[in-house]
């Protein structure tokens, strides 16, 4: 135990996991106090230079990037040859989501298999602007775009109803 106002020893960091070096920590001199920095928003850390170089030599000062909290992607799913406008989860599989494109597809996908759809429907004469499931069918979807028709699709068979 320590007496009153004096510093408690400062417990060892570790600096090498993955987050430190996602969040770029770093710590600044060696003192038994410390004071935490955080920065985001369009600085980096040189904006504590000042206030850094000011602290007394009892205090250390820990920093870490908060704008590197934006979140990272965990899997990419590539299946359309233009921009993906639209995506629907099922909710009668709770696993499939479908997306629509302005390709005038929709691909149904498992999420844990990323590499390639597990369907994939075409037969608009145009883009698609919406995809939606039917609320109790893991079977049924349907679509919208901009030729003004609305289709209908078993997507375990991949067909069509206009």
């Amino acid at each position: 135990m320590h007496s009153p106002g004096a510093s408690a020893p400062r417990p060892s960091l570790r600096l090498d996991g993955p987050l430190a070096t996602r969040h770029q920590v770093r710590v600044i001199g060696s003192g038994a106090r410390l004071v935490v920095f955080g920065n985001g928003l369009g600085t980096d850390q040189n904006a504590w230079r000042g206030v850094i170089d000011g602290l007394s030599p009892d205090i250390s000062a820990l920093l870490f990037d908060l704008s590197s909290l934006a979140p990272a992607p965990i899997a990419a799913y590539r299946c359309h040859t233009k921009q993906s406008v639209a995506v629907s989860w099922s909710c009668a599989s709770r696993v499939h989501f479908a997306t629509a494109s302005w390709d005038a597809s929709v691909c149904v996908w498992d999420p844990t298999s990323p590499s390639a759809p597990a369907a994939r429907m075409s037969g608009s004469s145009a883009a698609l602007h919406a995809v939606e499931w039917h609320p109790r069918s893991d079977r049924i979807l349907a679509c919208g775009g901009a030729d003004g028709m609305l289709r209908c699709w078993d997507a375990r068979g991949g067909v069509a109803r206009v």
